[in-house]
């Protein structure tokens, strides 16, 4: 069973319960991208949070798969989670929005220039 911790967010001071294992959170409140400090020990100046400004902080930065077989994604911030974690953390479904991402990619978007394919038409 997992436990929770309390956390405070570094952006606007709110304290939020989260699961024990997540490694970072984004403050409902704020919007404050905060990366949890790992053990029990806290820093002179915790976190430093860089708020998000667009979307693309909740996007997978990619996924590799663990010796054990188990898929582990990678978020913005560079940290190594499950996709149960990622899914906690923001309430989306990484396989469907990488997936998503990669259709983008060589479809690009009605209207647009798809920069990557642009010399296959």
């Amino acid at each position: 069973m997992i436990k929770d911790r309390v956390v405070k967010c570094q952006g606007c001071g709110r304290k939020v319960e989260i699961p024990e294992d997540l490694p970072e959170f984004f403050c409902q409140v704020c919007g404050a991208c905060n990366i949890v400090p790992d053990g029990n020990g806290t820093f002179e100046n915790p976190l430093d949070c860089i708020p998000p400004k667009r979307f693309e902080w909740k996007l997978p930065a990619g996924k590799t798969v663990s010796a054990s077989g188990e898929t582990i994604y990678i978020t913005a911030q560079g940290s190594h989670v499950t996709k149960q974690q990622f899914k906690d953390m923001y309430k989306c479904d990484p396989e469907l929005v990488l997936k998503n991402m990669r259709r983008l990619g060589i479809d690009g978007i009605e209207g647009y220039k798809n920069l990557s394919t642009l010399r296959r038409g």
